[in-house]
């Protein structure tokens, strides 16, 4: 049941189990412990560890594909992930309100990213990474699920290190960082980061989180639309968001609270023509 929110190990892959730290470097202290499985091709990383994770997988479990074929985003959306591009899924089982994840993951992938040289990214509602002139390079989902040992969740993150994949038009335009260092170096930091957060949503639930997200997000006031599923489009601008994670949109009625939509941020030309 689930919902959307070295030497070979037997899988099909290689794998390397490393500790992490919260300041994102490898050591051999302390939890949590990845265990980062890599395949050279997967059609989906988050569609291999959900199957995992029912059969019981433990707490921890991370796969990383060099291609990945067939990947999926929010409303079911998928793409094709070139090679050098990140493609890396993580399985937890922590005792965390699951509405945390999306900005716990997006904080520690803005924190890898910057590591290995990107810069001028910033957030976007509730878990997509941009460049500065708006192009979408990391974007996250989140699914919960429940096995015979309990609760889990399945955290895919992809992030367009070499280059931007094709997507369908109408949604935020793909942006490609360029960067030297690898996937496994990116990989690597990434578990370490997500670690970090993981640990400080365990001790201190979503304030500390919430802080850490809108310091690396676009400016309070930055012109928003937000299309909701039935197909109504809110214009404002950003307000932040409230302790449980909605968006806070500023409006001409006022500050509306979104739980759910598609964020689009509008350019200066597209505020001038409303």
């Amino acid at each position: 049941m689930r919902a959307d929110l070295g030497a070979g190990d037997g899988r099909g892959g290689t794998c390397r189990t490393f500790p992490a730290r919260g300041d994102g470097r490898l050591t051999d202290a302390t939890a949590p412990l990845f265990r980062l499985t890599r395949h050279p091709a997967l059609p989906s990383t988050s569609d291999h560890l959900l199957a995992l994770a029912e059969a019981d997988a433990p707490d921890g479990e991370a796969v990383l594909a060099y291609v990945q074929t067939r990947g999926r985003g929010s409303r079911g959306r998928s793409w094709f992930d070139a090679p050098g591009n990140l493609a890396l899924s993580v399985l937890l089982r922590r005792e965390i309100v699951p509405t945390l994840w999306p900005f716990a993951a997006a904080c520690a992938t803005y924190d890898a990213l910057v590591a290995h040289g990107a810069r001028e990214l910033h957030l976007k509602w509730p878990n997509d990474l941009l460049d500065a002139s708006g192009g979408k390079v990391a974007g996250i989902l989140v699914e919960s699920g429940r096995s015979a040992s309990g609760g889990f969740v399945v955290i895919g993150i992809g992030a367009n290190l070499a280059a931007a994949p094709l997507i369908a038009p109408g949604r935020t335009r793909p942006g490609g960082l360029g960067l030297v260092d690898g996937v496994d170096a990116v990989a690597e930091t990434l578990l370490a980061r997500l670690a970090h957060w993981t640990e400080i949503a365990e001790d201190k639930a979503f304030a500390a989180i919430r802080a850490a997200w809108l310091e690396r997000a676009h400016a309070l006031g930055t012109p928003l639309v937000v299309n909701a599923r039935d197909g109504a489009a809110r214009h404002g601008r950003f307000a932040g968001i409230d302790a449980e994670g909605a968006l806070l949109l500023d409006t001409p009625g006022g500050i509306e609270r979104i739980a759910t939509g598609d964020v689009l941020e509008l350019s200066g030309a597209a505020v001038a023509q409303r």
